[in-house]
């Protein structure tokens, strides 16, 4: 998508924001070059995977004061081959000890999704045109707000005795389709945290090597696994996602280095100096 940014008489800069995945996450995207004044031309790139609505935001001289909001929508018509459900954005299905939390704690956040023929997978939560609910409603709240789709246990079935025996089940319709997922509580199946391995931006390039494995940390920047598709970019502080066009298996540890390697050389990973962000300045 083509957007065109026209400044004002006296602007110098504009500043374009956009999340092309709306995950807190990937907090913008780094567009190869800056809008120039006083008209630029600016291609937006959509996810392949993406649905539902978003957003561009120009400012100018980095201000909010002024901003110029692009908003759009993006729609399929694709009729899908399967759905989709994760209470861990990561594997399907429904695992009680990923939503069983205490009570006054935020509602865990689940997904789910329309699966087409060639594998992709459009976001249905984000969409907000998918019927999903839990069977029977008196034992969990399955609530489709914003974007985002949360589920709460209500009282009773997190007991440990419930939560085994699987008393309830998520169930979904879209577009002809319909599915479901017994919940469970696989505890059997329940592994220790991935230990983060940090090191400095100096030991990385000294031996590469040294930070294979995810998730990692090196200076500013980090390895983020998509919840969606599982895939691995690298995310700077303040920068957002600096990995260049495409993402890769987290296991992947020889394209994870080249990855961080190249957002090291563009600075993305550097501290950065008082009022400016890491990487180069725009022109």
């Amino acid at each position: 998508m083509t957007i065109e940014v026209s400044c004002g008489p006296g602007i110098r800069h504009v500043n374009v924001d956009y999340n092309p995945t709306l995950e807190d996450s990937d907090a913008g995207f780094v567009f190869p070059e800056e809008p120039r004044c006083p008209k630029s031309r600016i291609e937006v790139p959509i996810p392949r995977d993406f649905i539902g609505v978003n957003r561009v935001t120009a400012s100018p001289d980095r201000s909010r004061r002024g901003a110029a909001v692009f908003r759009f929508e993006v729609r399929s018509g694709a009729r899908p081959a399967d759905l989709w459900f994760s209470t861990n954005t990561r594997d399907e299905g429904c695992s009680l000890q990923d939503v069983a939390g205490e009570a006054d704690e935020e509602s865990p956040r689940v997904g789910l999704f329309s699966v087409l023929p060639d594998g992709t997978r459009l976001d249905l939560c984000r969409e907000g045109k998918a019927h999903v609910a839990a069977e029977p409603p008196g034992a969990a709240a399955l609530v489709m707000k914003e974007g985002v789709c949360t589920l709460t246990l209500l009282r009773g079935v997190a007991e440990p005795a419930r939560a085994r025996s699987g008393k309830f089940r998520v169930v979904a319709s879209y577009r002809g389709l319909h599915k479901e997922w017994p919940c469970t509580d696989p505890t059997h199946l329940r592994s220790a945290p991935r230990a983060v391995r940090k090191i400095s931006i100096a030991e990385f390039l000294a031996d590469p090597r040294r930070m294979d494995g995810h998730p990692a940390v090196i200076g500013r920047c980090r390895t983020v696994e998509h919840w969606n598709t599982g895939d691995c970019y690298v995310f700077s502080e303040g920068r957002g996602k600096v990995s260049d066009r495409e993402d890769g298996r987290c296991d992947d540890a020889k394209g994870l280095r080249e990855r961080l390697a190249r957002a090291i050389r563009k600075g993305y990973c550097d501290i950065p100096k008082a009022g400016r962000l890491p990487g180069p300045e725009p022109e």
